[in-house]
């Protein structure tokens, strides 16, 4: 586990290229504190950088950046290949020799063989960087599902590369300007999805695709995999004759493989215990096949009504882990809040980033590498609005309202306290099934977004180019209603807002977090099966809790789903007032200059009048305004 950074100027540049690229690496030390090292080709202007967490091949044979022996190839790598040593197996009988013992070689030399054919024998996470100096040509890969970041930047002549956005600042041309589609995605979502990003000429690499940029400064892309192609497997696979129980031992046999994988390192492991059905399942297996106790990891709260460490408590006492629990006070999570627009380096608002930093710190202390269920929910089916929406009239079928007849009433439906009722009106009248998946995790209307961000930046065309090319679907699409929802939030909600979130809250503390649920081949083997396996009359997660129920009795994953909630309400209400005090207050909206003041100030005394608004939308504003303050100004 890394973070990687790099780029090349095609232009004659006036700065010290080596400097450049090592203030950029420096920057990116909090997620690889154990070694750093920076290649430079002076010739092209090109440069990389990587900053190490050591996990496999502890030893200096590991460092990065790492070169084919005749230096043609670079390659600067963040995140692990689980079944390396395969591959490394089968590299060696096709002759080729290694130095050391990482993951790191093992991908250089598979690329020097076999090119982008590579990446579909790799199971694991990655961004990688690898620079051809025969070819002239710079590559770029992330994993199919967007477990580990990468962010790309091109104007003016220059291309640059890094795991974070704060490695840009430190180059001498970046400008720090907006990006009005990142704004805007922001304030709807409090994530932003790619291709987008919050700085203008920022962009990310989608999951998994490739990137190539050459001498000529041209980019292109292409998919080597596709989750919406794995699900379309539906429609011409015949399960009639499959059972449940047959699929069922079939997904145990590919969960064991998957799980096993990510246990491959050479520093301590453990695993995330919530109580829930997603990680109590990796712990379930994972300890039944192991000699030693299993170290699991859960965080509790002071305040009952979200507090579920008990339930991770019965589990681990059941399955006999060596279990460790801290109890978050209000005062432990309120502490982390002023630190958030240091760990998140682009705006984001999901409030469950508190405990998962927190639980992160903890866990750093005891363990170098932690394994959580994160994806459980987006592959197995796990949320209630896929099974309770989904199945509405209106949402298999748009009824034929003109929009001129529903606009003024609109209008009356988008203040605080009719939130709801202006959300579930626009999604019955919304021409796509895009739109109202959209709409169901929107905070903020288009019309509030165009009041509420300063006149002097126009919104307007980035809210109609989201429109044109976001909310429009394919047409031809013969998926299900449920499907086509999970496709969405795997591409979009998953490693935007999830993945996005535990990836910077253990690399700020230096804490490698692995994804066991999604092994691509949990996905491929889930993905094409029907709805029939994926949900019962109970909810989702139907043929995943029938290999649970092998290892764990049913009364301990039977319950309400919960998550990391926090009590975000109360603690505006109360704690972090004197915060929105300071961040939205007149002088420091108009010191960022981004958002409306009249509308923030308005909306900030609407929300402490009535206490009945949507907390999480003046969460987002808070948001935002302390990443400005961070990293804007």
């Amino acid at each position: 586990m890394c973070r990687i950074t790099g780029f090349w100027d095609f232009n004659k540049p006036s700065y010290n290229v080596e400097t450049t690229i090592q203030r950029m690496n420096d920057s990116l030390q909090h997620g690889g504190p154990d070694d750093g090292g920076v290649f430079v080709d002076d010739k092209n202007v090109l440069a990389l950088g990587n900053r190490r967490l050591s996990i496999l091949d502890l030893s200096s044979l590991g460092h990065q950046p790492m070169l084919t022996e005749d230096h043609n190839l670079a390659i600067v790598f963040n995140g692990e290949i689980y079944n390396f040593n395969d591959i490394k197996n089968e590299l060696m009988n096709l002759g080729e020799k290694f130095l050391s013992h990482s993951d790191t070689e093992v991908i250089l030399k598979a690329y020097k063989i076999w090119g982008n054919a590579s990446l579909e024998k790799f199971r694991g996470m990655f961004a990688i960087a690898i620079w051809d100096k025969n070819q002239e040509e710079l590559t770029l890969v992330r994993d199919r599902m967007g477990v580990k970041p990468l962010y790309y930047y091109m104007h003016d002549g220059l291309f640059m590369f890094a795991s974070e956005t704060r490695a840009f600042l430190q180059h001498p041309k970046f400008k720090k300007e907006i990006s009005e589609e990142g704004l805007v995605s922001f304030l709807r979502f409090g994530y932003i999805p790619y291709p987008f990003s919050i700085w203008k000429h920022v962009h990310k690499v989608a999951p998994g695709c490739i990137l190539k940029i050459d001498a000529h400064q041209k980019i292109s892309t292409s998919t080597y995999w596709d989750i919406e192609q794995n699900y379309a497997k539906q429609l011409s696979h015949d399960f009639h004759t499959v059972t449940i129980d047959e699929a069922s031992d079939q997904l145990e046999k590919i969960l064991k493989e998957s799980f096993a994988l990510r246990m491959v390192s050479d520093v301590p492991v453990g695993v995330f215990l919530s109580g829930g059905i997603d990680s109590s399942i990796v712990a379930a297996i994972l300890q039944k096949n192991s000699p030693v106790p299993l170290r699991t990891f859960t965080v509790g709260f002071d305040d009952r009504e979200y507090n579920e460490a008990a339930y991770a408590k019965e589990i681990s006492d059941y399955l006999h882990t060596d279990h460790t629990e801290i109890v978050c006070t209000e005062q432990d999570a309120l502490n982390i809040v002023p630190q958030l627009s240091e760990i998140y380096d682009e705006p984001f608002g999901d409030s469950s980033s508190l405990p998962t930093f927190l639980i992160s710190q903890m866990a750093r202390k005891e363990v170098k590498v932690i394994l959580s269920g994160d994806g459980g929910d987006e592959i197995f089916g796990g949320y209630d609005k896929y099974w309770r929406l989904a199945y509405l009239p209106f949402f298999k079928k748009s009824i034929s309202i003109p929009h001129v007849l529903v606009k003024p009433f609109l209008g009356l439906f988008s203040g605080q306290k009719t939130y709801r009722l202006a959300k579930g009106l626009r999604m019955l009248i919304s021409k796509t099934l895009k739109e109202r998946f959209i709409l169901a995790t929107t905070a903020f209307f288009d019309e509030e977004i165009t009041k509420m961000v300063d006149k002097n930046i126009h919104v307007e065309d980035a809210l109609a180019y989201l429109r044109k090319n976001i909310h429009t679907e394919d047409t031809t699409s013969k998926l299900d209603v449920v499907s086509q929802w999970m496709v969405f939030d795997a591409q979009y909600y998953l490693p935007e807002d999830i993945l996005t979130k535990v990836d910077r809250a253990s690399m700020h503390t230096a804490l490698e977090a692995r994804e066991p649920l999604l092994d691509h081949k949990i996905i491929e083997f889930m993905s094409a099966l029907p709805l029939r396996f994926k949900s019962d009359r109970k909810g989702g997660k139907y043929l995943l809790k029938k290999v649970l129920a092998k290892y764990l009795p049913e009364k301990y994953f039977d319950r309400p789903k919960h998550g990391f909630s926090i009590p975000m309400k109360k603690w505006l209400l109360g704690d972090l007032k004197p915060l929105v005090d300071t961040f939205l207050s007149e002088k420091n909206i108009k010191k960022v200059g981004i958002l409306d003041v009249d509308y923030i100030i308005k909306f900030k005394k609407e929300f402490y009048s009535n206490n009945k608004g949507n907390e999480y939308k003046l969460w987002y504003l808070l948001s935002f305004q302390m990443w400005a303050n961070r990293w804007f100004i």
